[in-house]
């Protein structure tokens, strides 16, 4: 992808450059949102990512996003902040951002997250005619594969596009929490793995994910999505078949320090959905996204 990194210190922009050159991405960069805005306004087009600081003199990252949301223009936008700097992130995720990450961060996090934007992009085409408001109901089942949950995204995403669109709503994003709301049912509901271990050690952490999907007894539980599409909205329930959770302690989505405390994929949900909600049992959330009239 065609990537515009955005920060203000240099050492930092060299750290990213020789990251994502060795990952295939073509880079650009910007020392503050000044400069920035100018490379991308003057054509928009070649910019399929743009990775900024929020703290920047000048031309804040939020400011950054909120003239590119202005201009209508669809790019993603992904965050990089400082713990001090929390409550600006959670403010970028009300603005329509990609996704974040907490400095220091390792580098491989940010390849994790460009990889989950390419997995759900598809190549820019001629908007299909306005289809005619329908309902729909589908359902899948999945096996406890997290290698499969890229793949089943991107086959959602490109089936829902045309409505998303119709619906106003960010057909990137809603991807997004499809992919984050599969993985948390897979790793932490089917293969009871806790997301402490992944703060600790993300190498130990992704192993032991390896591990277990190989283990006839995780191998054989289940991931089931249901879909209800309406004239008013669009009805997600993925429900998995482990020991669930109590939902009823999860921190509020809106404080800051909800960050340190929970999964980042239920906040990027919690912040975007128009309504998310589990069942008693804590192993089926249910994401509702209104439609913009």
């Amino acid at each position: 992808m065609n990537v515009l990194l955005v920060d203000d210190e240099n050492d930092f922009l060299k750290v990213l450059i020789r990251l994502l050159n060795s990952s295939g991405h073509k880079v650009e960069t910007a020392e503050n949102g000044i400069m920035a805005w100018e490379k991308f306004s003057q054509s928009p087009e070649r910019i399929d990512a743009i990775v900024t600081d929020i703290n920047m003199p000048g031309l804040s990252g939020l400011e950054l996003l909120e003239k590119i949301r202005k201009d209508n223009h669809e790019v993603s936008v992904i965050f990089m902040t400082g713990e001090r700097e929390l409550k600006y992130a959670i403010q970028a995720l009300q603005f329509d951002a990609f996704d974040f990450l907490i400095k220091p961060f390792e580098a491989k996090q940010l390849i994790q997250v460009l990889k989950k934007l390419e997995s759900i992009r598809i190549p820019a085409d001629t908007l299909q005619e306005t289809l005619q408001v329908y309902e729909e109901k589908m359902q899948i089942t999945i096996p406890s594969k997290t290698k499969l949950v890229a793949s089943v995204t991107a086959h959602l995403h490109t089936h829902f596009k045309s409505i998303l669109e119709i619906y106003k709503i960010n057909h990137y994003k809603y991807a997004l929490c499809l992919q984050e709301a599969l993985l948390n049912g897979i790793i932490h509901g089917n293969l009871g793995i806790s997301s402490d271990i992944k703060e600790t050690s993300w190498q130990q952490f992704n192993t032991l994910v390896k591990e277990k999907e190989t283990v006839q007894e995780f191998a054989d539980k289940k991931i089931s999505i249901s879909f209800s599409l309406n004239q008013k909205a669009l009805e997600c329930i993925i429900e998995d078949e482990g020991g669930g959770f109590d939902h009823n302690k999860l921190p509020n989505p809106n404080d800051p320090n909800s960050l340190l405390c929970s999964g980042r994929g239920i906040l990027i949900i919690q912040q975007f959905m128009d309504d998310v909600t589990w069942n008693q049992a804590g192993n089926a959330i249910k994401m509702v996204k209104n439609r913009i009239f």
